[in-house]
């Protein structure tokens, strides 16, 4: 039987509830849990007679052939490959491992080679014959005839035996054994007098099947337990002597063979469909027991042995289900029929899985198993077939179980199942029993409109048995329970990029924490990561779960013992990754402050660590979806070090040290440098140009920088050329050099070119992980941070994480009001990017002081640039850029040849062997060995110290290499990296948003569920402009002086008060999210199938979305302080109201009340105190065009 758990006893009392829900007790109905049968009759007036009657076979909607395998093998056929494993043998044993695996609530089938606990089996008997006796003496049951139980059956009931000196022995049934859950044989019938209900029937052994015998009953009947239940059986049951020592675990837990066809061995006749130990290990051999004792079968009968130990295929399972097809039913195996839950132990057996007796059990017992109850007709047949897709789904509600089989030809669901029976309304409004005579193919349909419901109304739970939920069912899954995993030998114990593990601090010691991470490519399904002591003991440290993909296990131990301990990523005896870590016994001593680069890149990126920036940036973000949540800034979360992973990674409290308050452009810089500081990876950044009007950003300018760069060439409070320690030489770098190079021209690059510290990336799951880029058209970066997953009435949510101008951090959802997309590239490349991977190339150079890294910023450089310009065409530079107060000051590289500064390591750039950076070839601009970077006249190093007019003598600094830039089309083609990809502008927006949202919410929507989330994307968005503008507020009514307002569209993205106080863009996104909201109905009318709508529900739902639309809008409210400090509330319909008043509501001159779009001459305006300037005003209204178009120029 494999890796049988044992079975606990707490389970016998239930044993005959063979489909029923378990119980105190063991006959709780079956099928009629809901609804006796005889209640039914009891409760039925007159007008419904007869109450009962037997169905038919096929059943109403079931056609002729619909009852034969070649159809359905046909019809799946069509869809699906019958012959590939959902289940591979491999898989079987680690789904039978976790069956075996006891549970709350659950019991699997009984280990019969397990010491037999007799006090809880007396126990078990006590309860169960005073639980027979309160249904007898209650006329529950009644004898066969009808009549009261007798006497003499309630004695054998009340009589008492001592299990004290029993002494169990473990035999085997010759042929298929009634056990019966009281000690009498004779059946206990419902008062309905139904003998397919017999409440005296438990379960039944089958031939060849083992059976514990326990005791002799006063009556003669014997005592047992089998490996579903336990009961009595008779005293003259055909059973075999005990079996000896050499053949017990045959029996029991070694492997298994059926039997094809019928075999002979002697004088005894194997069916077909049995199941036998094996004898050998090729399963060509099995052994039978005969009365007399135990023999192999004949060698000649080796072709009719199949092994049970094979793939799990729906073509193997269908077959082995048709078997059963036109038995009868019985409940617990009553006059030899097969109830729900025994035909799928008996379907499943056959290929190695020992499923538990009962059915609600059995719904735990698949791959994983979706809860149903509460979930929309509609909604539990989309989830159905998208379970059936990936394995065999199995169907359940309380007392009941069933095997989905499909759609047939007419699309109607179809499930195979044995069904005692269900209810028909008949006229007068009263419901008829329909008993079901056998195993057959029903409809989901039946008893619908009746007291007891139809069946698909009444499912609760959806178990599914092979396969992996995949981003269509995690949200709502449950994953089995995973077997104790295997630990490997230290010879056999390693990792790989795609399943790697991580040990945390950087140098694991007993100071600090241990902190384990998994980062996987694949989904590891139930898989669990185990940690194992340097004594060898499991450590039980409690297992986060994270993506995906990438997909992710944690596990985090806070005094580590010291020594070597050991990570195991194991389902069972499947090992993922394994790795060995060696904690010592303090933490690291710290470095002395040099001269080096900001840090040097020990390693190279790879899928490995990409998977775990994206697990770093999801668990950092890890809160809440429905919180709204705002930082003050950056280091306040990364100083939570149950959120960053990489808290304290260097173990130099570096963590309280630093402060990080990027905006919006500097958020995935910083970020990344973050990461790669910590792990010692690559990082580089661009200067780019800004967009203009058909002019994509520029980032082939010098000034760039990277990780290489000397420590001495960072600029502190403390000066230039000064050695700095590693926390300092990241802080400088990060909060100086990057923040004021990048912008948020650097994401919105062309999307062709190479020059970019981005490229874009294809729309699917895998490649927008976290920590991918989103870039809007009109300056907005954010970073996905997470993908929340579908759930059973929860839309699911693409999360992405945003700084602001202040340095504050939060979070937003996606979808139009907050992603802004446009697929025209004219003027950048808006949408999904990753950062463009780097690799080093370790060829040491010495360059002078400034030739890489940014002195002044990019507006000053720009500003440059043009007076350059200008002077080489002679004429005056444009916008004033002559009055920047920027002048060229000349940066000489030491001759070729000459000695360099320091020690004489490398070559100066220039000189024979120099380098550049390089893409794909071709010489790059940016980084070490770029051309000299002329700075600003306060930022050179002793700028005015000029002889004769010449250039000043800059100090040398040692770079240790250079990186190369990956460009396009190798990105295109990698399998390491996210590959290169231009299909988001290949299309239209509405194209991109229905591929994105088809990605979040990959089963079709329930409109109305959506409709509510987008107004509660539209509140969460009202919410943060009540914030901004009351800020804004604060800032007027203690600065009485206008702010002054940009020309054209540097209303969007200026400095100063008006972009801290004025709100453009975020009036804009809100124009945007309106449209989105009320425009949802005519979208759900254009594309009812993404909704899962016929065409004939459209308009009935298209009028519910416009009602439940205008209900939530006017249930939504929130207030605002008005210019006397009075608070004043609207809803979200007078927002929705106003839409075209917030065309011109952004000006932080105007008094609150304008700003929230109250009309003239109400009581909402009459504390309004202040007004825009009237020159204001109407550049306002000509600006206007771009607010009614919901479209605004680049910048």
């Amino acid at each position: 039987m494999g890796s049988r758990a044992r079975h606990s006893l707490a389970v016998a009392v239930v044993a005959a509830a063979a489909c029923g829900k378990p119980a105190a007790a063991p006959a709780d109905g079956g099928e009629l849990a809901a609804r006796p049968a005889d209640a039914a009759a009891q409760a039925t007036p007159p007008a419904c007679s007869p109450p009962f009657r037997t169905a038919d076979l096929p059943l109403p909607g079931v056609t002729a052939d619909q009852l034969t395998l070649a159809y359905w093998l046909d019809r799946l056929g069509q869809s699906a490959d019958l012959d590939r494993p959902v289940l591979t043998p491999e898989e079987v044993d680690r789904l039978d491992a976790a069956i075996a695996i006891p549970r709350d609530g659950y019991y699997p089938q009984r280990d019969l080679l397990a010491p037999a606990d007799l006090d809880a089996l007396a126990r078990k008997v006590q309860e169960r014959r005073a639980w027979a006796r309160d249904r007898i003496d209650g006329g529950e049951w009644v004898a066969a005839d009808g009549t009261p139980v007798g006497d003499g059956a309630r004695r054998a009931i009340d009589a008492d035996v001592s299990l004290a000196a029993a002494r169990p022995t473990l035999r085997v049934a010759l042929a298929d054994l009634l056990v019966r859950c009281t000690p009498i044989p004779q059946p206990l019938l419902p008062p309905s007098l139904d003998p397919r209900l017999d409440r005296n029937a438990c379960s039944t052994v089958r031939a060849q099947d083992g059976v514990r015998v326990v005791a002799r009953w006063p009556n003669g009947m014997w005592l047992v337990e089998t490996r579903l239940s336990f009961g009595w059986i008779s005293g003259d049951a055909p059973l075999s002597p005990p079996v000896p020592a050499p053949v017990r675990a045959a029996y029991e837990r070694g492997p298994r063979v059926e039997t094809t066809a019928p075999i002979a061995v002697g004088n005894l006749r194997i069916a077909a469909g049995t199941v036998l130990p094996a004898a050998d290990r090729r399963g060509r051999r099995a052994y039978v027991a005969t009365r007399t004792g135990f023999v192999r079968t004949p060698a000649a009968a080796a072709r009719s042995l199949r092994p049970t130990r094979r793939s799990v295929t729906r073509r193997a399972v269908l077959e082995r289900a048709w078997q059963f097809v036109g038995r009868p039913y019985g409940l617990g195996g009553a006059a030899g029929g097969l109830d729900c839950s025994r035909l799928l132990v008996d379907v499943f057996e056959s290929f190695g899985l020992h499923l538990p007796r009962h059915s609600a059990w059995q719904s735990r017992a698949g791959s994983f198993w979706i809860d149903v109850a509460g979930a929309s007709d509609a909604d539990k047949l989309r989830l159905i077939d998208t379970a059936a897709a990936k394995g065999i789904a199995l169907l359940h509600f309380p007392g009941h179980i069933m095997l989905y089989l499909g759609r047939d030809h007419r699309g109607v669901p179809r499930v195979l199942h044995a069904l005692g029976e269900y209810a028909e309304r008949c006229d007068g409004g009263s419901d008829r029993v329909v008993r079901v005579p056998a195993v057959t193919v029903s409809g989901l349909d039946l008893g619908r409109g009746s007291g007891r419901r139809s069946l698909l109304e009444r499912i609760t739970r959806i178990t599914v048995i092979g396969g992996s939920p995949g981003p269509e069912l995690r949200g709502v899954a449950t994953f089995r329970p995973t077997p104790a995993p295997a630990i490997p030998k230290d010879r056999a114990c390693h990792d790989s990029r795609r399943a790697a593990i991580y040990a945390m601090p950087e140098r694991p010691n007993a100071d600090q924490p241990l902190r384990i991470v998994a980062a996987l490519d694949r989904d590891p399904g139930p898989a669990t990561l185990a940690l194992v002591d340097p004594t060898g003991r499991r450590v039980d440290a409690g297992v986060v779960h994270l993506g995906g993909p990438p997909f992710g296990l944690v596990a985090t131990v806070p005094r580590p013992r010291r020594g070597t301990w050991k990570a195991v990523v194991a389902d069972g005896d499947d090992v993922i990754a394994c790795q060995r870590v060696r904690v010592a016994g303090r933490r690291p001593v710290p470095a002395e402050p040099n001269d080096g680069p900001v840090w040097e890149p020990e390693y190279a990126w790879h899928v490995g660590n990409e998977n775990l920036f994206a697990l770093w940036v999801e668990r950092l973000f890890d809160y809440p979806v429905d919180e709204d949540r705002v930082w003050p800034d950056l280091h306040s979360l990364l100083r939570d070090p149950a959120r960053n992973l990489l808290y304290d990674y260097r173990g130099l409290g570096e963590d309280e040290l630093i402060e990080l308050g990027p905006d919006c452009a500097d958020l995935p810089y910083t970020l990344r440098a973050y990461f790669a500081w910590k792990m010692r990876l690559p990082f580089r950044y661009r200067r780019c140009k800004r967009a203009r009007p058909g002019k994509p950003p520029d980032c082939s300018l010098p000034g760039g920088g990277d990780n290489l760069m000397s420590r001495l060439e960072l600029r502190g409070k403390d000066g230039q050329m000064v050695p700095r320690d590693d926390v300092t030489a990241f802080s400088l770098f990060i909060n100086y050099h990057v923040s004021r190079a990048v912008h948020s021209s650097s994401g919105r690059t062309h999307p062709e070119d190479e020059l970019t510290d981005f490229y874009p990336v294809p729309l699917t799951r895998r490649a927008l992980k976290p920590g991918t880029l989103f870039a809007d058209p009109y300056g907005h970066l954010m970073v996905v941070a997470d993908w929340i997953p579908q759930g059973l009435d929860r839309y699911g949510v693409l999360v992405a994480a945003d700084a602001q101008p202040d340095g504050t951090v939060g979070r937003r959802r996606f979808w139009r009001g907050s992603f802004l997309f446009d697929p025209d590239v004219t003027s950048g490349g808006a949408g999904f990017k990753t950062f463009r991977p780097i690799v080093f190339v370790p060829e040491p150079a010495d360059v002078p002081l400034g030739s890489g890294p940014l002195w002044i910023t990019a507006e000053e450089a720009e500003a440059r640039e043009e007076v350059e310009a200008a002077a080489a065409r002679g004429v005056a530079p444009a916008n004033g850029a002559d009055s920047s107060g920027v002048q060229p000051v000349a940066v000489a590289p030491r001759a070729a040849g000459a000695p360099a500064a320091s020690s004489g390591r490398g070559t100066p750039p220039g000189a024979a062997g120099g380098s550049s950076a390089a893409t794909g070839g071709r010489a790059s601009p940016s980084g070490a060995g770029s051309p000299p970077w002329t700075g600003g006249v306060d930022d050179a190093p002793d700028a005015g110290a000029t002889v004769g007019g010449g250039p000043p003598e800059l100090p040398w600094v040692h770079r240790i290499g250079r990186y190369r830039e990956i460009g396009n089309e190798e990105l295109a083609k990698t399998r390491r990296y996210t590959r290169f990809s231009l299909q988001q502008y290949r299309g239209s927006a509405d194209d991109f948003y229905r591929t994105v949202e088809g990605l979040i919410n990959p089963r079709p929507l329930d409109p109305v569920a959506r409709q509510r989330a987008l107004v509660d994307a539209l509140m969460e968005a009202v919410s943060r402009r009540v914030t901004s503008i009351a800020n804004g507020e604060e800032f007027m009514a203690t600065h009485r002086e206008i702010v002054p307002m940009p020309e054209g569209a540097a209303i969007f993205l200026t400095s100063g008060p008006w972009e801290d106080y004025s709100t453009p863009s975020r009036d804009l996104r809100l124009l945007i999210a309106i449209d989105s909201v009320v425009r949802f109905p005519d979208e759900v009318r254009a594309e009812p199938h993404r909704f899962g709508l016929r065409p004939d529900e459209v308009d009935e739902r298209v009028a519910q979305l416009r009602a439940v639309l205008d209900r939530e809008l006017a249930a939504r409210s929130f207030s605002y302080v008005r210019s006397d400090g009075s608070t004043w509330t609207l809803s979200l319909a007078d927002v929705v109201e106003r839409a075209e008043k917030f065309e011109m509501a952004y000006n932080p001159n105007d008094c609150v009340e304008i700003r929230w779009g109250a009309a003239a001459d109400t009581e909402e305006m009459a504390t309004c105190r202040r007004h825009a300037p009237d020159d204001q005003r109407a550049r306002m209204e000509a600006l206007r065009g771009w607010f009614r178009t919901r479209k605004r120029p680049p910048n």
